[in-house]
């Protein structure tokens, strides 16, 4: 949505993206989350302006005129949360957590 692509799109495009990371090694892993950070590096890149006014039309919750800037929050909002997800999981299962802090990296 950010990149400006329609809802409709990206959810005909999931499921191969789950069926591409099936089975994957820790490093062929690594490798796509390279890519998919460059492509966020190369839309913040063409997105000059956080301010920028964007319409977003969800198929289920209607349109949402917004900010790009209001939009990414939650992106990277999201990740973070993730993060805490997998130091619990690791935790359940006996392994000492990771450092979550954007600090560490």
């Amino acid at each position: 949505m950010l990149a400006g692509v329609p809802n409709k799109d990206i959810v005909l495009k999931m499921p191969g993206w789950a069926e591409e990371a099936q089975g994957r090694t820790v490093d062929e892993m690594r490798r796509l989350f390279s890519g998919a950070a460059e492509q966020f590096r190369d839309l913040l890149g063409r997105t000059p302006d956080p301010d920028k006014t964007m319409t977003i039309e969800h198929p289920k919750y209607g349109r949402l005129d917004t900010h790009f800037s209001d939009i990414l929050r939650p992106v990277v909002s999201h990740g973070t949360y993730r993060r805490g997800n997998v130091t619990a999981m690791l935790r359940q299962q006996g392994y000492a957590g990771v450092p979550t802090d954007y600090i560490f990296y």
